[in-house]
């Protein structure tokens, strides 16, 4: 069985990047700073009933009640407006910034693989690779080390912000897709450009909705497939039926009793192929 492991790599890595709280007449020196975990959280709007807003650059941050206030006294004590402060990412987009940063291995997932012939693939979804590049380029040393080697690095975003977490999964999901089927896609379809097909595919994130990934498989291969050319569609369905392709997804944990939760999902095709507006739209 010809196998491959992808993993994201915010599982391998981990920077201790912060939002900053600035003044806009003075953006380099941050007045307060955000966690990673917090600041996702307010991006994913979690706090929009609390109606604490900050916008900056055309987008809208709802911050939860405490941390709002905090901000306040903050400014009063930078003497800087509360109207004119913004958020800043100066920390997850400059350059000169992220690569004086400390970061952190983690390899105990990975090093699993270290005496298997498979073949292993890195996923860069958060990051670019202009601004990653200098600790990327450190994580491969270290991998090459430790006898890991990465067959290739898979940049799925063009730039760091703004990015959509839902679109940004369907990407990932859409990636191994190709790999499954064996054929590379193009926007919303399959086109007659073959890629490296694998009969099963590991995934590993340690994202909280990394396991949505096995809900989600087989109703975007029924979009992808839905739309792909007569003659190429009827290749694809002849070769899942025969090959039975599946994807194994690992969410990684922090626990050290239960490192991997882990879920199997065989690729199929229903014999009516329905299209669904919701994975179209991210599809595009």
């Amino acid at each position: 069985m010809n196998k491959a492991h992808f993993f994201d790599i915010d599982s391998l890595i981990e920077i201790n990047n912060k939002a900053w709280v600035v003044d806009k007449d003075n953006p380099t020196i941050p007045i307060m700073k955000i966690s990673k975990s917090d600041f996702n959280l307010i991006e994913n709007g979690i706090y929009r009933k609390q109606n604490n807003k900050m916008e900056f650059n055309g987008r809208t941050f709802w911050l939860p009640t405490d941390l709002y206030n905090k901000i306040k006294i903050k400014a009063k004590t930078y003497k800087a407006n509360f109207g004119n402060l913004a958020i800043s990412l100066q920390e997850f987009y400059n350059k000169s910034i992220i690569d004086e940063m400390d970061f952190e291995l983690n390899f105990n997932t990975i090093l699993d693989l270290k005496n298997k012939v498979e073949d292993i693939y890195i996923i860069c979804s958060k990051q670019t690779k202009r601004n990653y590049e200098t600790i990327i380029e450190k994580l491969k040393e270290k991998l090459k080390e430790d006898g890991i080697l990465i067959k290739n690095f898979y940049y799925i975003n063009e730039t760091l912000y703004a990015q959509d977490i839902d679109q940004t999964r369907f990407k990932k999901i859409r990636l191994l897709i190709q790999h499954l089927v064996g054929y590379k896609s193009q926007g919303d379809k399959f086109i007659n450009e073959e890629i490296t097909r694998y009969d099963q595919i590991s995934y590993y994130n340690n994202d909280f909705d990394t396991l949505k990934v096995i809900d989600e498989l087989n109703s975007i291969l029924e979009v992808m497939v839905s739309k792909t050319e007569n003659g190429l569609r009827d290749v694809i369905k002849e070769d899942i039926e025969e090959y039975r392709p599946s994807l194994i997804v690992n969410k990684i944990n922090d626990n050290k009793l239960n490192k991997l939760e882990t879920k199997k999902v065989i690729m199929s095709l229903s014999s009516i192929i329905m299209t669904y507006e919701k994975y179209n739209y991210f599809l595009k």
